[in-house]
């Protein structure tokens, strides 16, 4: 039996996977900050019971020059829709597509047992920076925000 170029050609694109697709979803939304405000990372966080799943955002502000002793670090918990733990595993549901965000892994030092969260790369934390309109009733006012998607793909 003979292949030739084109039917191997046919036969790698009927076999080639489809691109990746994303869901973005809005997490949170940082009020009263553009330039002094950075989520810098993130971090899963997971109770066993009930099964549950969120994000930890690394926040930084930077502090204002007359207020030094302002903490400039910060840890910001945020739900995510669809985000749930399933064993030890911490999976984003949207639709009928499931994507694995992380796993989790039971360590033990010595007598203390705890949970390592393991990231897969897959899900991934952006930010964007936007204004909101506030009207007080004498002026429209714009205040600038900074609003944290989730990012998952498949």
């Amino acid at each position: 039996m003979k292949w030739n170029a084109a039917a191997c050609l046919l036969a790698s694109l009927a076999v080639s996977p489809t691109p990746a697709q994303a869901a973005t979803v809005l997490v949170t939304q940082l009020d009263d900050h553009r330039d002094d405000v950075e989520v810098t990372s993130f971090a899963f966080g997971e109770n066993q019971a009930p099964d549950r799943a969120w994000v930890n955002l690394d926040v930084y502000r930077r502090a204002p020059v007359d207020i030094p002793e302002i903490d400039q670090y910060s840890v910001v918990r945020a739900w995510v829709p669809g985000l749930s733990r399933v064993g030890d595993q911490i999976l984003f549901t949207s639709g009928s597509r499931t994507t694995l965000c992380a796993t989790v892994v039971h360590k033990r030092f010595l007598f203390i047992r705890y949970d390592d969260v393991e990231k897969t790369g897959r899900c991934t934390v952006t930010t964007a920076h936007d204004v909101r309109r506030l009207d007080d009733g004498f002026a429209v006012k714009t205040i600038p925000v900074v609003k944290v998607y989730f990012n998952a793909r498949e």
